[in-house]
């Protein structure tokens, strides 16, 4: 379920890296910034959905509809 929840918050930042690299003029700072949110959590997609393969469930293809509400992240309940 977790890696489920996650894989679209990683696409949408992966996507949102990607929309402002393709600006001009931003500050390199943000840039790398950007570019390091693309490294990194692009090869993390990859490995979450392998896990999802090894567990018998299906990969996550598409980037979600956002962030869902706390009573539908139930399950991450630590109280």
């Amino acid at each position: 379920m977790f890696a489920q929840m996650m894989i679209p918050r990683h696409k949408q930042a992966v996507e949102m890296g990607e929309m402002l690299l393709a600006k001009e003029g931003i500050p390199a700072q943000v840039v790398e910034f950007a570019q390091g949110v693309i490294d990194a959590q692009g090869p993390e997609i990859d490995r979450m959905n392998a896990m999802l393969e090894a567990w018998g469930q299906q990969p996550v293809t598409d980037s979600g509809g956002g962030m869902g509400t706390m009573d539908e992240i139930g399950g991450m309940d630590h109280g």
